[in-house]
C-alpha cells in the first residue's frame, strides 16, 4: 500500500532505468537489480536477490524499526550483532548510473554509489547511539546477559584499510570491528579459482594492515566464515600436512594483534568436502554456476562452494556426525579418521587441543592480546615472525609458511618455547612449523 505505514520502507521507482549498468551480485540467476511488483505497479530495488529488497534507510521509520529489533534482542541477552553488508545501507540520491570503468576494476558496476554511501557514517553513529548503547544498563554494573554496549561488528566488503579505520576508530563511536575480505584471495584470484593460496600474501596483508593502525584502531582476525571454503584446503590439500597446517593457521590467528574469530570446524582442522555430484549441493551460488556453465564448472564449485563451510560440525563419526538425530539440511562428505571432536578431545597432539592451549595462553597473558606487535625479517619468503610486548613482557612467534623445511633463523636467540609444533630450535624449521616463545626478561632486544 503506497499510502500505508510501510509504503516507503523500500526503494520504489516507476521504471527500471535507475542505477543503469549496475551489476547485481547474483548475476547468474537474476537479470536486474529491479523487480516489478504487480500489485503496486512499480519496480523495487534489491542489491541481492529479488526476495531480499533493500530497505529505504532514508526513511526515519525504517531506521527506528531497525533500532527496535536490536533493542529487543539486546534485552534477551544477545551480546551483539554481525551487521551483514552494513556499508551498503546508504545509497546515492537520484539513482545515478554506474561507471563502466569503475565496474570493470571493482567487478561490480555501480558499487561507487552504495559501498560507502554519503550518509553511511551518520547512519552508523545513530545506530550506535540509539540501539547499541543500553540506557537500562549502567556501565560498569552489568549483570550476565546485560551488556551496556553490545558489540557492533560490520561486514563491509570492499572497505579497504583506511575506510575500515574510519568505521572503527574509537574516537568516532561507530562500529567496534569490521570484517573485510581483501585477504581471503591472493591478487588476481577469486573464490572460484582452482589455485594454491600463498600464505606469504597473508603475511604481507597483516604486516601492511598492522603498520597502518594507530592507538585508536583495532582489527578483526579471521580467514574462514560461512561464505568461503576451508583455508587448509586452499593452502595445501595434502592430507600429510592437515594437522600441522591447522596448527600453524591457529598460531597466526591467536597470537596476532586484534580480535580473533574462529569459525566452527577450524578448531578440528576441517577441510573442503568431496561432494560427489550436484544433488549434494545446497549453495545457491554453486547451483546457479552449474546451471549456467554445466559440468565444466565442477572444478570451480569444488574450489569455492560455500557448502564446504556449511556442513554440520563433526562432533563424532556417527551417521550425522553427532550434529542431529534427524536429517541435516546438508550432508558432509569427509570421512577422515581423527578429525572429529570425539577423536581429538583426548589426543594431546590434536588440532583441537592446540587451539585450547593457545586460547588459554592468550587469556592468561595480556601481552598476547593487548601487546604491541613488531614484525622482523619481513622480506624473507616463507618466514613469518613477530614480537608481542606489553608492560615489559615479550613473546616471540615464528612460523614456516611453506610445505618444505626452512633454514632456522635466529637460532641463537634466548627463547623459552611455550607451545608449538616443535620442541626445540636446533634444527631447520619443519614444514608449516609454528612456535610460540617467551623471551626471558634479561634478554637483549
Amino acid at each position: 500500500d503506497p499510502d500505508g505505514p510501510f509504503g516507503d520502507f523500500y526503494v520504489w521507482a516507476d521504471d527500471d532505468s535507475g542505477y543503469a549498468g549496475t551489476r547485481i551480485i547474483f548475476v547468474d540467476s537474476e537479470e536486474s537489480n529491479w523487480s516489478y511488483d504487480v500489485e503496486r505497479g512499480q519496480f523495487f530495488w534489491h542489491r541481492f536477490f529479488s526476495h531480499q529488497p533493500d530497505l529505504n534507510y532514508n526513511n526515519p521509520a525504517v531506521v527506528e524499526a531497525i533500532h527496535d529489533v536490536i533493542r529487543f534482542w539486546a534485552r534477551t541477552g544477545v551480546d551483539g550483532f554481525r551487521l551483514d553488508v552494513i556499508n551498503y545501507i546508504s545509497k546515492r540520491d537520484g539513482l545515478p548510473d554506474g561507471n563502466a570503468t569503475v565496474g570493470q576494476v571493482m567487478g561490480f558496476t555501480g558499487v561507487e554509489h552504495y559501498f560507502h554511501g554519503p550518509h553511511l557514517h551518520d547512519h552508523l553513529t545513530e545506530l550506535r547511539r540509539e540501539a547499541f548503547i543500553r540506557r537500562d544498563v549502567e556501565p560498569g554494573h552489568e549483570e550476565p546477559g546485560a551488556d551496556a554496549r553490545p558489540i557492533m561488528i560490520g561486514e563491509t566488503p570492499g572497505a579497504g584499510v583506511e575506510v575500515a579505520r574510519l568505521l572503527t576508530s574509537s574516537q568516532r563511536d561507530e562500529l567496534d570491528l569490521i570484517f573485510s575480505f581483501d585477504h581471503l584471495e591472493t591478487p588476481g584470484h577469486v573464490r572460484w579459482d582452482e589455485y594454491a593460496y600463498d600464505l606469504n600474501f597473508l603475511k604481507r596483508y597483516y604486516i601492511d594492515y598492522q603498520s597502518r593502525l594507530s592507538s585508536d584502531d583495532w582489527m578483526s582476525l579471521f580467514f574462514e566464515n560461512h561464505d568461503n571454503p576451508r583455508m587448509i584446503s586452499k593452502v595445501n590439500p595434502d592430507p600429510r600436512f592437515r594437522t600441522q597446517l591447522g596448527k600453524t593457521l591457529a598460531t597466526i590467528l591467536l597470537t596476532m594483534r586484534g580480535t580473533p574469530f574462529i569459525f566452527q570446524g577450524q578448531e578440528i582442522g576441517a577441510v573442503n568436502q568431496d561432494f560427489p555430484d550436484e544433488s549434494a549441493l545446497r549453495d545457491v551460488e554453486s547451483l546457479n554456476l552449474l546451471a549456467a556453465e554445466g559440468s565444466g564448472a565442477w572444478g570451480k564449485i569444488m574450489a569455492g562452494s560455500r557448502d564446504h563451510a556449511r556442513v554440520p560440525m563433526r562432533w563424532d563419526r556417527d551417521e550425522h556426525l553427532g550434529f542431529t538425530r534427524g536429517t541435516p539440511w546438508i550432508r558432509a562428505f569427509d570421512d577422515s579418521v581423527g578429525y572429529s571432536v570425539a577423536a581429538q578431545e583426548h589426543n594431546p597432539d590434536s588440532v583441537l587441543r592446540y587451539y585450547r592451549r593457545l586460547i588459554w595462553l592468550r587469556r592468561s597473558n595480556p601481552t598476547l592480546s593487548l601487546g604491541s606487535i613488531r614484525f622482523i625479517d619481513i622480506d624473507v619468503r616463507d618466514y613469518f615472525a613477530w614480537f608481542r610486548e606489553h608492560n615489559g613482557e615479550r613473546w616471540f612467534i615464528e612460523v614456516n609458511l611453506s610445505g618444505h623445511p626452512l633454514r632456522r633463523r635466529h637460532r641463537n636467540r634466548n627463547l623459552d618455547i611455550i607451545t608449538g609444533t616443535a620442541t626445540d630450535r636446533s634444527g631447520p624449521m619443519e614444514p608449516y612449523e609454528a612456535l610460540v616463545c617467551q623471551v626471558p626478561p634479561t634478554t637483549d632486544r
